[in-house]
């Protein structure tokens, strides 16, 4: 365990995305708890901080006979911050989330060559929350594009639909 500070990591608000979530995975998926399961990953892996996750707090909250809302009201934060034992709340917001399939093909009807690729794009808003006065004492936007290759070659044929089940497949690792 490590000696530094105590800090509680909530489930990021992603509601502002969530219609840009179901077209890019197809259905309503979490976003914003795999970001903070990317921040715990991340605290963790430092190895200075005690992180309390969500599983964690809910339980707390349970012994407690408390609710604790979908968003965090920083105003929440000290008394959280007794509750929970921790000197400090992430928390935060998805921001933006886009995905695309690129065709860098190039030929004549049904013969090509080239390769494909598929990029997504995702924009995170980050605070932390002093659990003594309620203060954000840091906050960031964080901003990561990424690209996969889903093929390169030759091609003969037109099969779009394909293409499109690539990029699915591709979008959900």
């Amino acid at each position: 365990m490590g000696q530094g500070k105590r800090i509680a990591v909530y489930d990021f608000d992603y509601k502002a995305v969530r219609g840009d979530v179901v077209q890019v995975y197809g259905s309503d998926k979490n976003v914003g708890a795999q970001v903070a399961n990317r921040i715990i990953s991340k605290l963790v892996g430092k190895g200075n901080f005690e992180v309390i996750d969500r599983n964690q707090i809910d339980n707390l909250m349970k012994e407690q006979n408390l609710k604790f809302s979908d968003r965090f009201d920083p105003r929440d934060a000290p008394k959280l911050g007794k509750l929970l034992n921790v000197d400090a709340i992430i928390t935060g917001s998805v921001d933006a989330i886009a995905d695309e399939v690129q065709n860098h093909r190039v030929g004549v009807g049904s013969v090509g060559f080239g390769k494909v690729q598929s990029v997504a794009e995702v924009t995170v808003s980050v605070r932390v929350i002093s659990t003594q006065t309620a203060q954000i004492f840091m906050a960031d936007q964080v901003n990561n594009k990424q690209t996969h290759n889903l093929g390169q070659g030759a091609k003969v044929g037109n099969n779009r639909s394909e293409e499109r089940r690539v990029g699915k497949e591709c979008r959900s690792r």
